[in-house]
C-alpha cells in the first residue's frame, strides 16, 4: 500500500472513531433518599450480561445530603440499566432477605415497584442524545 492510500485509510478510521465514539450527558435524579441514611451506591450496567454478573460500567458513591440527589455523567451512546441502593448499615453491600428481596432502599431505572423488577430488557433506557432519567428508591415488600 502506498503512503497516500495509508494516509487516507488512517483519516477515515479516525473520522469513524470520532463519529461513533461520541459521548452524551446522562443526568440521573434519585428520589426518596433518606438524608444522612447511609451512602447511596449508583451503578450503570451496559449489557444484559453485565447486569446478570453485577458488573458495572460505572459506579458512584453519593453522600445523601437531601431527599433528592442528581448526578451527571458523560457516557457513550447505548443502552443502560441504572441500579441504586442506600447502604443503611454501612457494610458496603445491598442486604437482602433469604429469597433475595432487598432489606435496604433500592431502585432501578424503569421500575416503579409492585413485583420483581425484571431483567435488562425491561429496565433498560437508551442514550442516543443528552438524556435525563429518574430513579426512585423503594422499600421492597418482604423485608
Amino acid at each position: 500500500m502506498n503512503v497516500k492510500k495509508a494516509l487516507i485509510l488512517c483519516l477515515c478510521m479516525c473520522a469513524a472513531a470520532f463519529l461513533f465514539g461520541e459521548n452524551f450527558n446522562l443526568t440521573i435524579t434519585l428520589e426518596n433518599v433518606t438524608p444522612k441514611g447511609g451512602t447511596v451506591f449508583l451503578g450503570l450496567h451496559d449489557s444484559a450480561e453485565a447486569l446478570k454478573q453485577k458488573k458495572f460500567f460505572k459506579l458512584f458513591e453519593l453522600s445523601p445530603d437531601s431527599q433528592t440527589l442528581t448526578i451527571a455523567e458523560s457516557v457513550p451512546a447505548g443502552e443502560y440499566v441504572c441500579a441504586v441502593f442506600q447502604d443503611e448499615n454501612a457494610n458496603g453491600q445491598l442486604d437482602t432477605n433469604f429469597i433475595g428481596i432487598p432489606k435496604e432502599p433500592a431502585g432501578f431505572s424503569n421500575y416503579e415497584g409492585g413485583g420483581p423488577p425484571g431483567g435488562f430488557k425491561k429496565l433498560k433506557f437508551s442514550v442516543q442524545s443528552d438524556t435525563e432519567i429518574t430513579v426512585k428508591l423503594l422499600r421492597m415488600k418482604g423485608k
